[in-house]
This record gives C-alpha cells, sequence and structure tokens, in this order.
C-alpha cells in the first residue's frame, strides 16, 4: 500500500508502463484482418493514464513526453458550458543535474 496519492499513482503508472506498445511491435494492415480498423500502420501506446478519485486528479503521461502531468478537476473551468480540451503535445522537460 502506497503512503500518498501521488506514491499510487507513480506505481500505477509506472505498473501500466509494463503494458506499452513500442512503435513498430505491432503492424496493421489496412487489408489484412481488420485489426487496424482499415489503416495500415504501427500501433504504439500514445498515453497512459490514472486518476486520482480523492484528490480529484486526472493524471497522463503520452508516448513522446513521460512527464507526468495532470488535470486538477476541482479547479478545472468548473463554469465551462462546454468540453475543455487540454494540449497534449507539449514537449519533454529535459533538465541537467550536473552539480
Amino acid at each position: 500500500m502506497q503512503s500518498t496519492s501521488d506514491q499510487s499513482v507513480t506505481a500505477a503508472l509506472r505498473l501500466m508502463a509494463g503494458f506499452d506498445l513500442p512503435t513498430g511491435s505491432i503492424q496493421t494492415s489496412a487489408t489484412g484482418g481488420g485489426e487496424g480498423g482499415g489503416v495500415s500502420g504501427n500501433e504504439t501506446t500514445e498515453w497512459t493514464s490514472a486518476s486520482d478519485m480523492k484528490a480529484l486528479r486526472y493524471y497522463i503521461r503520452t508516448y513522446d513526453n513521460p512527464d507526468v502531468r495532470y488535470v486538477d478537476l476541482r479547479k478545472a473551468a468548473p463554469t465551462a458550458k462546454s468540453i475543455q480540451f487540454v494540449p497534449l503535445n507539449q514537449p519533454q522537460v529535459i533538465r541537467d543535474l550536473t552539480p
């Protein structure tokens, strides 16, 4: 059992990473058995998400950016009258840890 929400979310995302499909590991064919929905290409895990129902946060990491990000559902446009979109194509931040 994890002691904090952040630790629990980190553990969940780490566990789910074991099921990520690397690009090219599964190829689909538009004319094959229908596994690609009529589109040829490569399957990949585009994003992985987890939610914290107590803190009302929705966490996500994407294939191109493994940094964990979240949306705080308590603060996310509580008076919005339509669907709100959050761009996920944010660049990964690589930090220099040199002392």
